[in-house]
């Protein structure tokens, strides 16, 4: 008699483990997706702001004298792409791009960053120039 109790009491203790994890195999991949648009959202958050600043710099920038220069550092929870090209920044995420119009041309880069980074504005000549790295 004291067999079968103990026997029951291991076969419900398995179906209790197995019920666990397919709960959990259930719910591990939504989690997962939520984390994944958690922090998309907020590189989106990060480039909109990187291209307000610097908008709002190059406006100073303008009036500023040369040899003027200003860093700033960010820092992307997963990644975020920024590109110089012509007369224009863009600062983009997997979500969606942000493009500010700048008063003269730059060198043409474009540059992944994952982890912390610096951009720099300078004037120079009358030139305002912006580099990142």
């Amino acid at each position: 008699m004291m067999q079968a109790v103990k026997g029951q009491v291991s076969i419900e203790y398995l179906l209790l483990l197995a019920a666990f994890f397919s709960a959990l195999i259930i719910i591990l991949p939504q989690v997962s997706f939520a984390v994944d648009q958690f922090f998309a959202t907020s590189d989106t958050l990060l480039a909109k702001q990187i291209a307000n600043t610097l908008g709002e710099e190059v406006r100073l920038f303008e009036f500023l004298g040369n040899d003027s220069k200003k860093e700033f550092s960010f820092s992307p929870a997963k990644e975020i792409t920024l590109t110089t090209q012509n007369a224009a920044f863009l600062a983009a995420t997997t979500q969606k791009q942000f493009s500010l119009a700048l008063p003269n041309p730059q060198t043409n880069k474009i540059t992944t960053f994952t982890k912390k980074f610096t951009i720099t504005i300078q004037k120079q000549n009358n030139l305002i120039t912006i580099t990142f790295v």
